[in-house]
C-alpha cells in the first residue's frame, strides 16, 4: 500500500458536522439534562470545580487530576453502585503496586500511554513514560 497524493492543507469545517443518517431523530440534551455515570444526572450546583492541572509542554504534557478514593478504587458504598465500584477496585487493585519519592499507587502503562493512580487520590496520565509521570507526581 502506498499514497500517491497527500493533501495538508486545513479541512473545510463541513467535513467535520454531523450528518445524521435519515430517519434518525437527534436530540439535543443541556448539560444538565445529560446523565453521567450509572445513569446518574449531573448537578452542576452541586459539583465543585475539579483540582486539574497540566504539567510539561507539547509531548511531554502530563494532566494531573485529584479525585479522591475513587482513584485507589476505595470508597465503594453499599447500594446500587455496589457492584460497579467492587469491579472497579478489583480491576484497579490488579494494577502493578509501585512507589517512589513521590508516593507510592498503581499504574497503568502501554506503549502509547501512562496512568499513575496514587494512593493520596491523584491520576496522572500522559502519552509518556511512566519514569515521566513519577517527575510529575513529586512536584
Amino acid at each position: 500500500m502506498a499514497f500517491t497524493q497527500v493533501d495538508f492543507r486545513t479541512p473545510e469545517a463541513d467535513q467535520f458536522r454531523f450528518n445524521p443518517p435519515p430517519g434518525v431523530k437527534v436530540t439535543e440534551a443541556t448539560e444538565g439534562e445529560r446523565p453521567g455515570p450509572a445513569g446518574k444526572r449531573f448537578d452542576k450546583k452541586d459539583a465543585e470545580k475539579p483540582d486539574v492541572r497540566t504539567v510539561g509542554t507539547g509531548w511531554t504534557t502530563v494532566v494531573v487530576a485529584k479525585i479522591g478514593d475513587a482513584a485507589t478504587g476505595g470508597g465503594a458504598k453499599p447500594g446500587a453502585d455496589a457492584p460497579d465500584a467492587q469491579m472497579l477496585g478489583q480491576v484497579l487493585g490488579d494494577l502493578p503496586k509501585v512507589s517512589g519519592d513521590w508516593g507510592s499507587g498503581r499504574l497503568l502503562s502501554g506503549k502509547l500511554f501512562s496512568v499513575l493512580l496514587t494512593d493520596d487520590g491523584r491520576v496522572i496520565a500522559g502519552l509518556v513514560t511512566p519514569e515521566r509521570l513519577y517527575e510529575a507526581a513529586k512536584g
